[in-house]
């Protein structure tokens, strides 16, 4: 009699620490934070553009979880595309905003495109059911022009700032750390001299922990091109018919006949190790993603370090090459990246 009743509250409570084990996952839910849309790498205020076309838009959601969880999703376009195979993110902590993305190169310089409304809706299928859509018009003429930067539009509460677009680099050394110390321009607080890259080759807004950092010029054109390459990075895992190595992205990668349209088959516009005097770039590929570091190679410069895959994480160190171990960056504002299409 004694082992039944003991065998009885063992089963009872193994049946409790299962109703509590199910209610916990029960409990984790997903919502979109907020939302935003970017035309050639500028926020589209008002989810408008006006200017020249083909026209790359940008679209992003950020994702927030009550507990740590993993999310699957998948786009339809007014167009009556849409992606063939859902995608999953992995969302690591509570209340913590991950963004996820989706491309779309569209119009001409017509009359079909000078006031053409669309939209992109973003369908989350799992751990519970939510969508949200994005509507956008935009305006093709021959001029060329855009969206210019402001704040980021977006709903739910949540809003990212975001300063005006390609406005000069401040000087001096960045707020997150003191520069190592050394010889050279970077040491001195003058700008090193940034190569053949456009005067508006700058980046909008970087922060860490919520604070903007400032950043010299020389480290915006590092970012850029980071940031450039985890965009080609994610189009070749989908699309290439080769490993898409640093140097394939230079010259330009070989593309599967799968009927992937023309706006996914980029390659960087510039060879970062031959253009950019001030860094050394180095991408590594592992299994379903990709490692990507910006090393400086002169003193005072921020290290770089991305570990990309179906989400990216990124880290600087304000006094050399960057590791997993420095502060991480949680967001990236507007830029034009350097890719041509």
């Amino acid at each position: 009699m004694k082992i039944d009743e003991n065998r009885h509250v063992h089963c009872l409570i193994l049946l409790l620490g299962t109703l509590l084990v199910m209610a916990g996952v029960a409990q984790a839910s997903v919502r979109v934070g907020g939302e935003s849309l970017r035309a050639n790498g500028q926020v589209a205020q008002g989810f408008q553009y006006t200017g020249g076309c083909p026209v790359a838009l940008k679209f992003e959601w950020g994702l927030i979880a009550t507990e740590p969880t993993t999310v699957t999703y998948s786009f339809v376009r007014s167009d009556e595309s849409h992606s063939s195979r859902s995608s999953a993110v992995e969302l690591p902590a509570a209340n913590r905003n991950v963004p996820i993305y989706v491309d779309w190169r569209l119009g001409a310089n017509t009359p079909e495109f000078a006031n053409y409304r669309g939209w992109v809706q973003l369908n989350i299928e799992s751990p519970n059911a939510v969508s949200q859509k994005i509507s956008f018009t935009i305006h093709c003429t021959p001029a060329a022009g855009g969206a210019t930067g402001g704040q980021e539009a977006a709903s739910g509460g949540e809003v990212h700032q975001s300063l005006p677009v390609n406005i000069p680099a401040p000087a001096g050394s960045m707020t997150v750390g003191k520069e190592a110390a050394g010889s050279g321009a970077a040491a001195t607080g003058q700008e090193p001299a940034t190569g053949p890259f456009p005067a508006d080759a700058t980046i909008s807004v970087v922060k860490s922990q919520g604070t903007a950092l400032s950043l010299k010029r020389a480290e915006q054109i590092a970012f850029i091109f980071v940031e450039s390459i985890n965009d080609l990075e994610k189009n070749c895992g989908r699309h290439a018919a080769e490993p898409c190595t640093l140097d394939v992205l230079v010259s330009g990668p070989k593309w599967k006949d799968d009927g992937s349209s023309w706006d996914e088959r980029g390659k960087l516009k510039y060879d970062p190790n031959a253009t950019d005097q001030n860094y050394s770039y180095k991408v590594a590929l592992k299994d379903g993603g990709w490692q990507i570091w910006a090393n400086p190679r002169i003193p005072g410069l921020c290290g770089i370090y991305l570990n990309g895959g179906s989400i990216a994480w990124i880290y600087i160190n304000p006094a050399g090459p960057a590791t997993e171990n420095d502060k991480q960056i949680d967001y990236v504002g507007s830029f034009s990246p350097f890719i041509a299409w």
